[in-house]
């Protein structure tokens, strides 16, 4: 028998469409956090009130990431691995240690007419693949140098020299380096409850360290800058880090109300779980560190909204103005795309150099950009080839892991059982509405033996779920069990099914084949033109992340549309007894609905690892993986 008909079933010209509706979801969901957050900011009338609030979101922040493992008393282990040697501009090549086996390669410009000692700033990139080598890079180095500042440019996590996927028996990266690299490593944080921007603070909060031990670098003058991933980390930097005292984050500000409108994804270190819902966003990004030298560095034409970094500026200038430092706060905006241009890095230049009192005279120093190969820290540009012991997010968050484990396994049974169903009943809950179903029934479909009742109804207000009920068409009553079908593309992949649905309907049960949010009829439409619904940065990832935003996910919404789906076939069946049946990632779905309800039946068929594997394994299939993303699960259970 062929489902093909009913697998292309269209509710569109007989409702309306429910492809934009999950989207819509987040959206709302995200809505009524800004506007409580933008309540809170406006009763900030004085500089106490500015105090305790710094205090409160920094404070959040570090413990929402799970602190950063920044350790001082560790030795940096520094060496300069070779020196470049021009008129006006020395070159250093820098290894230094930021934790055990985590090594970060940075490049030294160290002007050579200076003040002594000088300011010193970190620069943080971009997400670029070469890192410190990319010539845009290079040539805002040398800007910034040319000032008489002497600038740290760091390789980031996954980028440059510090592919976490490079494997010496093939002399290559196996996943590519930068975004690829940072969500390969940094979306299993999620499970473990450490998010991966722990990481590059902790990185960052080193580069400082490097910087302090340098004898021509004044302590009380450190900057940072940096664009895109590295404004990310600028912007972060400057809050978990005291030492900075200037800060020129680029082609980052904005506010997640603006952005959230636009169809960009970001990389994991980028989402910050339940900072929406606790009301930090980049506003809260400024107000921490005023009334600090601070410039926001803006391109025009970014994927940025500029319209959210002008509401971030123009609403943080009252809290500069607050406490007497007005002029501190400082925008500089240049006519270009998404990159830290020749204008901006001579903007934060001058930034800077008045910020720090620089009085030494602009320098002549080249701007053309080496050969990549020439800045290289390491024999063959892989931190990994040349040091055996080297830990990349996938090494790192696999001891944090492991110490999860620990923890879980120390307690008895019975209570990590109970736990555990706590855990999820409360992620499954939270936030949600319980409303009455308001079945919306099509029409009746009688193929090759088989009755078919197509089904809408809402989970949440605007969020509507699908779903075909097969039953023989002979029988009146169910003298069988009704069982729920979940796979992950549900009513699209019929076919899959059928062997499952006739033998149900054989025995005399019911088949109940379910659309949960984001899956089916309801599968979204795309957000962006770079990648496809369940692609990495496709339209499920970019929904998932904006939902942990709110505190929330993906995979615990379409528990509670489970719990939806098993009233609907109480509304139908009233005395069957309910089964459930899931395939393929939606194994996930079943397993932990049954921790809540255990005394519901599941059978998995096609997914017989664990989520655990995706933490323990250096490479795991990443297909669609966000849906089944449950922040923290593994603190309570691994299934």
């Amino acid at each position: 028998m062929s489902l093909w008909p009913y697998m292309n079933y269209n509710l569109q010209g007989s409702f309306y469409t429910m492809k934009d509706k999950l989207y819509q979801y987040s959206v709302t969901q995200s809505k009524k956090y800004f506007d409580k957050a933008q309540k809170v900011r406006e009763g900030i009338k004085t500089p106490e009130d500015l105090q305790a609030y710094q205090k409160k979101m920094k404070t959040w922040f570090l413990d929402s990431m799970g602190g950063v493992p920044y350790d001082k008393n560790l030795p940096l282990d520094a060496e300069i691995k070779g020196v470049i040697e021009e008129d006006n501009l020395t070159i250093e090549k820098v290894v230094f240690k930021a934790r055990e086996g985590v090594y970060v390669t940075a490049n030294f410009y160290l002007p050579k007419h200076r003040q002594k000692p000088c300011p010193g700033i970190l620069f943080q990139l971009g997400h670029s693949t070469e890192g410190k080598q990319y010539p845009v890079y290079q040539k805002a180095a040398r800007i910034l140098a040319s000032y008489g500042l002497a600038v740290l440019a760091m390789d980031p996590v996954g980028q440059g020299e510090r592919s976490g996927y490079a494997e010496p028996e093939i002399g290559r990266n196996m996943i590519p380096k930068a975004c690829p690299d940072h969500q390969m490593g940094g979306d299993p944080c999620f499970l473990t409850g450490k998010q991966s921007i722990r990481y590059f603070v902790a990185d960052g909060m080193k580069g400082v360290d490097y910087l302090l031990s340098r004898p021509e670098v004044d302590p009380e003058r450190i900057g940072a800058t940096g664009n895109s991933g590295g404004g990310t980390m600028t912007a972060v930097s400057a809050v978990c880090d005291d030492r900075i005292k200037a800060a020129a984050p680029g082609t980052f500000i904005t506010n997640r109300e603006e952005y959230i409108y636009a169809g960009s994804a970001q990389d994991s270190e980028q989402i910050w779980f339940g900072a929406t819902k606790e009301g930090f966003d980049h506003y809260e990004l400024l107000a921490c560190v005023a009334p600090k030298p601070y410039m926001i560095l803006v391109a025009d034409s970014d994927f940025f909204p500029i319209e959210g970094t002008e509401k971030v500026y123009d609403f943080c200038k009252s809290f500069w103005k607050m406490l007497g430092k007005e002029e501190n706060l400082q925008m500089a905006v240049d006519k270009t795309l998404h990159q830290y241009s020749t204008g901006l890095a001579y903007a934060a230049a001058e930034f800077f150099t008045k910020s720090f009192d620089v009085d030494t005279e602009k320098q002549d120093i080249s701007l053309s950009p080496l050969p990549g190969s020439q800045l290289f820290c390491t024999s063959k540009g892989y931190v990994s080839f040349d040091y055996p012991d080297a830990r990349f997010l996938h090494e790192e968050n696999k001891l944090v892991y492991e110490e999860v484990v620990k923890q879980r396994d120390s307690i008895p049974q019975v209570q990590r059982e109970e736990r555990a169903r706590e855990f999820i009943k409360s992620a499954m809950y939270e936030g949600r509405e319980q409303l009455p179903l308001k079945l919306r029934t099509f029409d009746t479909e009688y193929d090759n033996g088989l009755k078919i009742q197509p089904l809408m109804w809402f989970s949440q207000p605007q969020v509507p779920n699908f779903g075909m009920i097969f039953t023989d068409f002979r029988n009146k009553e169910l003298t069988g069990s009704a069982a729920i079908l979940l796979n992950d593309r549900g009513t699209d992949a019929l076919d899959d099914m059928i062997d499952r649905i006739r033998a149900i309907c054989k025995s005399g049960g019911a088949a109940f084949v379910v659309d949960l949010s984001g899956i089916g009829k309801n599968a979204p439409f795309p957000l962006n033109t770079i990648r496809q619904e369940k692609d990495r940065y496709g339209a499920i990832d970019r929904i998932t992340k904006d939902m942990f935003f709110c505190g929330d996910s993906l995979c615990a919404l379409r528990l509670f549309e489970v719990e939806c789906a098993q009233r609907v076939l109480k509304e139908h069946f009233p005395n069957a007894k309910i089964e459930l049946y899931a395939r393929g990632l939606s194994t996930v779905y079943a397993k932990l609905y049954q921790i809540v309800h255990p005394e519901c039946d599941i059978e998995t068929d096609g997914f017989s690892g664990k989520l655990s594997d995706v933490v323990t394994s250096r490479y795991y299939e990443n297909y669609n993986l966000p849906s089944v993303l449950f922040p923290n699960i593994l603190e309570y259970v691994d299934i």
